[in-house]
């Protein structure tokens, strides 16, 4: 309820208070970030001067945009309202969560052990947390709505019941692009859990799924939302290592599938946080080698005592149904939601099955008091600690940034009257260059500026200053375009050559030296002198983005590396 307004919020706030000005996006299109060919955000700095005009970022998100778009028309500017929405939609998720459990036939106890897994994980942090990430939150919500009524429409054979889960399933694909895992649920459902007797060999399972009407109603849905996707010029373009399709790269897909199958599954039933990994990347091998073993062990034990439970079995399939859209997306443990109430619901089973705590420790049965205090220390009373650093990190970090841009010495003004250009040239996070334009728009109700960052990177630079207009930049290590979003941003290409020439609005970059990593030196030519009073310069110095005084010409002025603000921080 304090975290207010947060990084990709600022987007949003920007669109829905301006109207129709400048980058404008209509209420049910809130995740478009824009294109390299989009003139409206090159031109405020919104993307970065390497911005390659192929990249694309535009996600088809409806149901969720709608939902801030009535946030917004109900709270205006008061975020606390927004919060109270995602607190509103994560207990209507948990409360359809145990009615599924129950209605699949889960025993009472094994369906409370699993909305107690459930409701406290972690992972779920950004989802209820951030209202940008919401469209996890509604994803999720969704997703479990599907299968619940396709249960009801099996069990009662009600068309009606039918066309609530082909709703459910449409609202979850219009809430985030992962919904489409819903058509494959409904399979598994089908496979496993709507047999027509527990002896039925699994090919003829398969072949009885494939014959199903109410399956392929599903597919059909499915291709038509895909097509419609497409169609629209949705998702991401020329954005490497951020999105993919298993279309475009299939090759690259299938590999991350297989190295974030057994870690996402890790990070849901042992907590060993994905997030790791896009802090320190060297740790995805030792992780994903820990985690092999880990799950193998896991596996052996739950075959061993749920071997012919059909709804352990369909939870656990649930799990890892779930996780396979994270070869598309980044490693990140927001994105486990969805594979979260498979595996709640697997333990639950698991803890029902061994039996009541009270008598197993009557009963003085140490291998499954073992074995539930490892599931209730690792599921529910590890996460206590664990949620509080998430949300201190996250929280911690978008606010310091957010105080950052709101402090920038950046001179106000209206009418034409301020500073009409703003170049940062040294930041301490990655986020905050990425979302300075629209917080700053936000928080002080300016849109006089064109803010532009040199780098994305908290590298060094050298300014020498040719002439009037022009000045020699000079990147420290690791040299320009090495940064994660950097490169997605510019693209799969390589560095460009020198004599490469970027077009930014009131400035012209042309490359000097180029290496395999990236830029190491360019040449920036104004339209104006550098002294223009429409012109201010900006570096990180002591704790905040102070302006800079530029050095005449022929001499060089040296920007040390920015520190983070935070530790951990992009």
């Amino acid at each position: 309820m304090t975290w207010g307004f947060l990084y990709d919020d600022f987007f949003h706030q920007a669109y829905l208070r301006f109207g129709a000005v400048e980058i404008y996006r209509a209420p049910w299109d809130l995740y478009d970030f824009g294109s390299g060919r989009d003139p409206e955000f090159s031109a405020r700095g919104m993307h970065p001067w390497w911005t390659s005009p192929d990249f694309r970022l535009h996600f088809f998100r409806p149901v969720a945009s709608l939902t801030i778009w009535l946030d917004y028309q109900l709270f205006g500017g008061w975020a606390p309202g927004y919060h109270l929405t995602s607190l509103a939609f994560f207990a209507a998720f948990l409360v359809l969560v145990i009615v599924l459990f129950r209605s699949l036939g889960a025993p009472p106890s094994a369906a409370c052990w699993g909305l107690a897994l459930l409701a406290v994980n972690d992972t779920h942090v950004l989802p209820a947390g951030w209202i940008a990430n919401r469209n996890t939150l509604l994803g999720s919500l969704f997703i479990v709505s599907t299968v619940w009524a396709v249960h009801r429409h099996r069990r009662r054979q009600s068309r009606g019941w039918l066309i609530v889960s082909l709703v459910s399933f449409l609202l979850a694909c219009g809430s985030r692009e992962s919904g489409m895992v819903g058509w494959p649920l409904v399979g598994w459902y089908l496979l496993v859990i709507d047999r027509p007797a527990p002896s039925e060999p699994t090919w003829r399972g398969c072949i009885r799924v494939l014959r199903s009407g109410a399956f392929w109603m599903f597919g059909v849905a499915a291709a038509a939302y895909l097509a419609l996707y497409l169609g629209m010029g949705q998702g991401s373009s020329n954005a490497p290592g951020l999105y993919l399709t298993p279309w475009e790269e299939p090759g690259t897909f299938a590999m991350q599938v297989a190295m974030r199958v057994p870690l996402a599954l890790a990070s849901l039933l042992f907590h060993m946080p994905t997030d790791l990994i896009y802090l320190y990347p060297h740790l995805l091998g030792p992780m994903f080698a820990l985690s092999l073993p880990m799950l193998g062990l896991l596996a052996i034990l739950l075959w061993w005592r749920l071997r012919s439970n059909s709804l352990a079995l369909f939870g656990a399939g649930w799990a890892v149904l779930a996780v396979l859209p994270l070869g598309a997306a980044d490693l990140s443990d927001r994105h486990l939601m969805d594979a979260s109430v498979g595996t709640a619901l697997l333990l639950g089973i698991f803890m029902a099955d061994i039996g009541p705590l009270r008598d197993l420790i009557q009963r003085r049965q140490h291998a499954r008091l073992t074995a539930a205090a490892l599931v209730i220390g690792v599921g529910i009373v590890s996460t206590i600690p664990a949620f509080a650093i998430r949300t201190a990190m996250f929280a911690t970090m978008g606010n310091k940034d957010r105080e950052a841009i709101a402090t920038a010495e950046i001179e106000q003004g209206a009418g034409g009257r301020g500073w009409q250009t703003v170049l940062v040239i040294t930041a301490p996070s990655v986020l905050l260059a990425l979302e300075m334009y629209p917080a700053w728009v936000v928080l002080h109700n300016d849109r006089e500026h064109r803010i532009a960052f040199l780098q994305l990177g908290r590298r060094s630079v050298e300014w020498r200053r040719e002439t009037d207009e022009t000045a020699l930049v000079t990147f420290g290590s690791p040299p320009l375009l090495s940064d994660r979003y950097e490169k997605v941003l510019y693209g799969a290409k390589p560095s460009p050559p020198p004599g490469s020439t970027f077009a930014a609005g009131e400035f012209t970059v042309t490359v000097i030296e180029s290496e395999p990593a990236g830029i190491r030196t360019v040449r920036l030519r104004f339209k104006r002198s550098l002294d223009d009073p429409s012109y201010r310069f900006l570096a990180w110095d002591n704790g905040k983005l102070r302006r800079v005084t530029l050095p005449p010409v022929g001499e060089t002025r040296f920007f040390a590396a920015a520190a983070p603000i935070v530790p951990f921080a992009p």
